[in-house]
């Protein structure tokens, strides 16, 4: 696992990041703020590997079992709560007004319990599913890559 880690999350993403930022035109990454720009591409991609590759291999690898009606019950539980507590930390839904609250660390509790409660899966599953709903619900901002949308 160590092994995977080092050449996925390291190697390969460094790889990826210095072809792209160096492959970049001066117009579009200045030399001045390219080991920036390079360690948000890196941090990007590594993190991508990082979440993606295990949930891609643990779903791969083995056969799924069946599960009894308790452990499905649990299972709608722990993603239910997956949903409220993603809507109450990155999303707007469920929570309006000021958002300086320091909720951020609701979102640990059901992964411990998605670690404890269920197999390896399940928790890349579950990591997933935070994940996405943190990318879904973060609000675009300008970053160090300029945006090619519409002006």
């Amino acid at each position: 696992m160590i092994r995977f880690f080092v050449l996925t999350g390291l190697v390969s993403t460094t790889v990826a990041a210095t072809v792209g930022v160096s492959s970049s035109s001066s117009e579009a990454s200045p030399v001045d703020r390219r080991p920036s720009i390079w360690l948000t591409w890196w941090l990007g991609d590594a993190a991508g590997d990082a979440l993606f590759a295990p949930l891609l291999i643990l779903w791969a690898e083995k056969p799924r079992s069946r599960w009894e009606t308790s452990k499905l019950v649990e299972g709608g539980l722990l993603l239910l709560s997956l949903i409220v507590v993603g809507q109450l930390v990155f999303g707007s839904v469920l929570l309006r007004g000021p958002r300086d609250y320091p909720i951020d660390f609701l979102a640990v509790p059901p992964l411990v319990w998605a670690a404890f409660r269920f197999g390896q899966r399940e928790t890349a599953t579950a990591s997933f599913v935070l994940a996405a709903m943190a990318l879904w619900g973060t609000p675009p901002r300008p970053g160090p890559l300029p945006s090619r949308g519409p002006q």
